[in-house]
């Protein structure tokens, strides 16, 4: 073979080479098919999060009120509560509290015990609750209305005045509602009072006024004895009762004072005679 054409020949093998080489670079490989471990290692990784997710979603759902009630009555000088329970408990879950006397809320009180400071006898009290989980609330929920008891009555102790026998006995009986305080005039504070006993024995007691009077002598000293006590019952316009008595103390041998003028009579029968 002369020399061009080996020249030829060389430059022809140097072309296939190339040729060659550069086709193998751009053949792909076949994708590699998936084990059945892989399959199901995918599937426990999708089954977690899908768990993870549910879990998520029972977190903020919103919680629901099964009832609002009062363990008692609201009473006058006395804090009131209210109880909240809910369908499902957690504590997660935060209750709030929004206390209306009279129709009007009571500003920045969001506990569930409403103080005494807040309330008098015959106001009428509502709580208002709703519930809260993360970001979801439950509906509003609304308790009973209900009417605030006054307190017990307090009596005023006044003294008995001084009594002439035969003479008449004058005592007014004075209570009032200390959730209103003393000597204020208001129907709430108005007050009935009721004689218990001795019944039957000419005592008169005015059911509005308190004022008691009884027509004493001898003869009623002598029939109920030297300590007489009268006993009577005060109740409030909210039902509250309290029950007293006066006590009237005489000596055997001077049950009551003669009035003054018989007094000065029998000293001057005395004074002729001797």
């Amino acid at each position: 073979m002369n020399a061009p054409a080996r020249v030829l020949m060389l430059a022809f093998l140097i072309f296939l080479l190339n040729f060659c080489g550069g086709k193998k670079d751009n053949i792909q490989e076949p994708p590699q098919k998936e084990t059945h471990s892989q399959s199901i290692a995918a599937s426990e990784e999708n089954t977690d999060e899908e768990l993870d997710e549910e879990e998520s979603q029972e977190v903020v759902k919103a919680p629901k009120i099964k009832s609002v009630t009062f363990p008692e009555a609201p009473v006058a000088g006395k804090d009131f509560s209210v109880v909240v329970e809910l369908e499902e408990s957690d504590s997660e879950t935060t209750i709030h509290y929004r206390w209306l006397v009279n129709s009007k809320e009571v500003p920045d009180l969001m506990e569930n015990i409403l103080s005494n400071d807040y309330f008098k006898g015959g106001d009428w009290i509502q709580c208002w609750v709703t519930a809260q989980r993360g970001n979801k609330t439950s509906s509003l929920t609304k308790s009973k209305l209900l009417k605030a008891k006054g307190a017990v009555p307090v009596i005023k102790v006044t003294r008995l005045e001084e009594l002439t026998i035969p003479g008449t006995l004058k005592y007014k009986i004075e209570a009032f509602d200390p959730s209103i305080g003393e000597n204020i005039e208001s129907e709430d504070n108005a007050m009935t009072y009721e004689l218990l006993e001795p019944l039957n024995a000419g005592i008169q007691l005015n059911q509005e006024t308190g004022e008691l009077s009884w027509e004493v002598d001898n003869e009623t000293i002598e029939k109920r004895g030297t300590r007489i006590e009268i006993k009577f019952k005060v109740s409030s316009q909210q039902s509250q009762v309290v029950t007293s008595s006066i006590i009237l103390n005489f000596t055997k041998e001077s049950p009551g004072k003669k009035k003054p003028d018989e007094q000065k009579k029998e000293e001057k029968e005395n004074g002729e005679s001797s």
